[in-house]
């Protein structure tokens, strides 16, 4: 598959939650990349991986890679590459700011169940899970992009 193909498998995967999964596609791309494209794989790839410890309680490896990846896109437009990066990168900030505005001594993880368990049956409500909030990062598409299937 070539490297537009790469890129879209990737933001499909991200978009089902599959954020592991998604930064092993984009990591295709990236490893052949050149400049600028390569920071914005990386940046990408650390947003995915940054969602992906988080799923998994990992508050401290998700704070690490988010702020990685900002300063690989520091750089970039709102849309870059087809997607609207600006809403990708609000997302995720207002995510983290939601955890840092958790009071001492709340746990985000209900019953410590995982995400895969949960994800399924979970609705979102006035007061959203941590579940709920990281399935909400979606990659949005700018007007003129044409993904592939």
């Amino acid at each position: 598959m070539d490297h537009q193909g790469l890129f879209w498998m990737g933001v499909k995967l991200f978009n089902a939650g599959e954020f592991f999964e998604a930064h092993e596609v984009w990591e295709e791309v990236w490893r052949e990349s050149e400049e600028p494209d390569r920071s914005f794989y990386q940046g990408l790839i650390q947003f995915a991986v940054a969602l992906a410890h988080l799923e998994r309680g990992n508050q401290v490896g998700f704070e690490r890679l988010v702020q990685r990846a900002e300063e690989h896109l520091a750089g970039f437009p709102a849309s870059f590459g087809g997607i609207r990066l600006g809403e990708l990168r609000r997302q995720v900030a207002e995510l983290a700011q939601w955890l840092a505005d958790l009071k001492p001594g709340h746990h985000p993880y209900p019953r410590g169940d995982s995400y895969h368990t949960l994800r399924e049956n979970e609705t979102p409500h006035a007061n959203p899970s941590i579940f709920a909030l990281i399935s909400g990062v979606k990659i949005t598409l700018d007007g003129e992009a044409t993904p592939q299937s």
